[in-house]
């Protein structure tokens, strides 16, 4: 049973987790200049970031902003988001919420995958975000979260390949699609495996490596790849394809191995580089310590603990794939979102949605005034929001998150 005691130790570590950098924060630098022109906007909601992207109506990145929200803490084990996970990104959709306004946001899409697609009280959850923040979530699907990737990878596939296989590692699933590379591609095969970075580190007891957790998680991406083999057998795509491969796995793999000063995934983006690479890299890498994964400058303390499970099942699948080269794509569903409502801007057709009227967010109101202290660094160097920040938000707008209905596990 559920006590006072038991909720205010709950926030006291939510609260701390945000200074540990659970939601830890990363613009990118030397965006456009914004002058206050429209814009429209992405919202990527995955089982362990929430990602913001805002562009003008051109298709020009203004803004960019991942948090580390973890929604799927727990979710292999319970089947439903906890209370700490959701407040967590509630959170993140009242600070994008912010920014959406901020940069003159005309349209936008928000939205969220695997982890929303498996959890038993998404309906509950997406509704809280709703009245707190005005944001509305779209739950997709599979094919189109495959799609959506593939559009965004494609800017990052090298020319001259008939063919483009993308796949996205996520934090409860991984996207692998063989696409025509071409301007509009056509996609000929597609699977969705059910095994991320986080859910596959809690199924597998891979907070670090061990022999039978990694070769368990290797049969069983395997096993969910044989649809996929089986669609493509008569496809002669091998040698013919452009390999491009999202998330920060191979952002911070190309990153090492280019011998970057640190993780640098602006750096990284659209470089190619030898799966033989990619191989040596991840066997030096398994066999550490999460202390020493935590201290490296190309993964931190907040990647250290999911991240090889993540390497196990990269591995896994660019071995069954077959390609010589790599691209490591920084660019993913959230820059063919924006690339889709910045043309409907152009042509007029009224898609994505529209930031609500005040009144119509449950009281949200005027925007909180925005905090001018100084953000917190963690270890690792990245950018936090004060600790402060969500809660003192939520005092001045009177905005308070639901216990009832079902929300939270208990």
């Amino acid at each position: 049973m559920r006590t006072e005691k038991n909720e205010v130790m709950e926030r006291n570590e939510t609260v701390q987790m945000m200074r540990n950098g659970t939601m830890e924060r990363e613009m990118s630098e030397n965006m456009a200049d914004y002058d206050g022109r429209p814009c429209v906007a992405a919202m990527d909601l995955g089982t362990n970031s929430n990602r913001l992207l805002i562009a003008d109506t051109a298709g020009n990145a203004v803004y960019r902003d991942v948090k580390h929200v973890a929604l799927g803490e727990g979710l292999a084990e319970s089947g439903k988001f906890c209370r700490r996970a959701t407040e967590r990104a509630i959170c993140s959709f009242m600070d994008f919420a912010e920014m959406l306004k901020l940069y003159n946001v005309r349209r936008y899409r928000a939205i969220a995958t695997a982890a929303c697609r498996m959890s038993a009280n998404t309906a509950a959850f997406c509704a809280e975000v709703k009245r707190t923040s005005g944001v509305d979530i779209e739950v997709i699907s599979e094919y189109e979260e495959a799609r959506l990737t593939l559009l965004g990878a494609r800017l990052n596939a090298q020319t001259g390949k008939k063919y483009l296989l993308v796949y996205d590692l996520g934090g409860g699933s991984t996207e692998v699609t063989l696409a025509t590379n071409a301007a509009t591609p056509e996609i000929l095969a597609t699977v969705s495996v059910p095994l991320g970075a986080r859910n596959a580190t809690e199924m597998f007891g891979l907070a670090n490596y061990n022999e039978a957790g990694a070769k368990a998680l290797e049969e069983a991406v395997l096993k969910y790849l044989e649809p996929f083999f089986a669609q493509t057998a008569g496809i002669d795509y091998h040698g013919q394809a452009a390999l491009v491969a999202t998330s920060s796995t191979p952002l911070r793999l190309v990153s090492l191995i280019k011998k970057m000063p640190k993780y640098d995934k602006f750096a990284s983006d659209g470089v190619t580089v030898a799966t033989a690479d990619l191989d040596r890299v991840i066997g030096e890498i398994l066999p550490l310590s999460y202390a020493k994964r935590a201290e490296s400058v190309y993964i931190g303390p907040q990647r250290a603990k999911i991240f090889v499970a993540a390497l196990v099942i990269f591995r896994t699948i660019f071995r069954a794939l077959g390609e010589a080269e790599l691209t490591a794509s920084l660019k993913s569903a959230q820059e063919a979102i924006v690339a889709e409502l910045a043309a409907e801007e152009d042509t007029g057709d009224a898609a994505g949605a529209l930031l609500p009227a005040a009144e119509e967010r449950g009281g949200l109101g005027e925007p909180a005034e925005l905090s001018v202290s100084e953000p917190e660094e963690d270890t690792a160097g990245a950018l936090l929001p004060a600790a402060e920040e969500c809660a003192e938000n939520r005092v001045k707008t009177g905005v308070e998150t639901k216990t009832e209905a079902g929300l939270w596990q208990n």
